[in-house]
């Protein structure tokens, strides 16, 4: 089980309200067909609005405004399961945006685990001792401590944007998305 500690060195910087921006750091568009630069690497780190269990998995986000994603869950597994049930309830969806991270956290992120399971086990046990987290500064969330970048904020209820075309790994340009919306309201980094 992860380790809670208290700071972090992201927490170096931080950055709340109108100072959120993600664009203090470069942002690439990756291919012709990309509507606006993307962010390809968000871990996105949620939990289970009912049972608490913590999740991390990668989504891609399509950069809208200096806090605003469009962010896709087409992999219809946990998060769009999350983000589904909080809306049932009217609720937005607490998460956040970690960008580098540990391989083994990477890695832990993909597995494919009982739902019951939560992810930061499985980086422990790949990483042979707990995953030091710390409390989210906005949002009920623990998060890994040594994240370079962090993003904390919801994906919200009930609003979908259009979002992508994406040019995939596979050299063609996908249309299929979820069409969420994910804003952001604290930043910080190392």
């Amino acid at each position: 089980p992860e380790k809670e500690i208290q700071k972090s060195p992201a927490h170096f910087r931080v950055h709340t309200g109108e100072e959120v921006d993600i664009f203090k750091f470069p942002i690439l568009t990756h291919f012709q067909d990309d509507p606006a630069p993307y962010l390809t690497a968000g871990l996105i780190v949620s939990a289970d609005p009912d049972t608490g269990t913590t999740s991390m998995g990668y989504h891609r986000l399509m950069v809208k405004g200096k806090n605003r994603f469009g962010i896709s869950l087409h992999s219809r597994r946990r998060l769009w399961d999350y983000q589904r049930r909080a809306e049932e309830k009217g609720k937005n969806l607490p998460v956040a945006c970690l960008l580098g991270v540990h391989p083994l956290i990477s890695l832990a992120s993909i597995g494919v685990i009982p739902l019951q399971v939560g992810k930061y086990e499985v980086a422990g046990g790949l990483l042979g001792e707990p995953l030091e987290v710390v409390p989210g500064i906005h949002v009920p969330l623990r998060i890994p401590a040594h994240a370079e970048i962090v993003l904390e904020g919801e994906i919200l209820s009930g609003v979908r944007e259009p979002e992508g075309p994406f040019g995939e790994f596979t050299g063609y340009s996908s249309f299929r998305s979820t069409q969420n919306v994910f804003v952001a309201h604290t930043l910080y980094h190392r």
